[in-house]
């Protein structure tokens, strides 16, 4: 049963990342989708290893990203442990406000 929750919440994600990339108006051949199972920033980390990749990008939502990289999260780990750069995009919606 569990695996079976695995395979099709899978599926829903790669069916979402393909609806974002057309979205953005990129053909299937322009980029490549891949949906992994297990710990978030290990599993980072293992792509940019397998990719020697150059940047990382990293969406945030939630906390105030100030307030994330002070605790405990997969953005502090992919910093701690990445090879190269990092950029984390914050959604504006889900920061709280901030006053001058």
């Amino acid at each position: 049963m569990i695996r079976q929750y695995v395979v099709s919440g899978s599926e829903i994600r790669r069916k979402r990342l393909h609806d974002l990339a057309a979205a953005a108006g990129l053909a299937t051949t322009d980029y490549s989708a891949r949906v992994v199972h297990g710990d978030p920033s290990l599993q980072i980390i293992a792509m940019e290893q397998e990719y020697d990749c150059d940047l990382i990008v990293v969406g945030k939502h939630g906390l105030h990203i100030a307030e994330e990289l002070l605790l405990g999260s997969v953005t502090r780990h992919v910093l701690a442990e990445s090879q190269c750069d990092l950029l984390v995009i914050c959604d504006p919606r889900q920061a709280p406000d901030e006053s001058p």
